[in-house]
């Protein structure tokens, strides 16, 4: 008897467990933010972090700059991490992000490139939050995040760019 009650409470624990860790929509690739420069050389932003999304979940920096994220989870049970991680070594950060809090990161990127970010939390047996959506990227470029964010909002700065084709001008930059 007292085994028949155990396997129900598991049972119904799971089953509580799908609703949760699936009633949320996997992220979206968001629009590029590039991240200017402030007066004390310091690149600083806020991500977002929710149920299997960063907002934004793309950042365009200045490589060779200090970067400060500010991470705000808005979740109120799920926890989550924040990775950047070069498959060469040259970056790599993680940081865990408790549910409902605030935590900042410092961080420099040592060279131009694009690097995933994503949150590998999981609840066994479920995917894991990335494996739901929570991923983007950073992308450290040689050029002035300015001169960059001109690029894509006119096309001005290349010529062979133009709004229509801001692919061209982030190839320009990127390198």
């Amino acid at each position: 008897m007292r085994l028949l009650h155990m396997l129900a409470t598991v049972g119904l624990l799971t089953s509580v467990g799908v609703t949760i860790v699936d009633a949320a929509e996997p992220s979206q690739s968001g629009p590029p933010l590039p991240v200017p420069v402030t007066a004390d050389g310091v690149q600083r932003a806020t991500v977002t972090l929710d149920s299997y999304s960063y907002t934004p979940n793309h950042l365009i920096v200045e490589a060779g700059k200090p970067v400060e994220l500010t991470l705000t989870s808005v979740t109120t049970f799920t926890p989550h991490n924040f990775i950047i991680k070069d498959p060469a070594g040259s970056l790599s950060v993680e940081q865990d992000v408790s549910a409902g809090k605030t935590v900042a990161i410092t961080f420099t990127p040592p060279q131009p490139g694009t690097f995933p970010i994503y949150c590998d939390k999981r609840l066994w047996p479920f995917p894991s939050h990335r494996d739901k959506g929570m991923e983007g990227f950073t992308q450290p470029t040689q050029r002035s995040v300015r001169e960059r964010s001109d690029c894509l909002d006119s096309g001005a700065s290349n010529p062979a760019s133009s709004r229509t084709n801001p692919a061209e001008c982030c190839r320009t930059y990127s390198a």
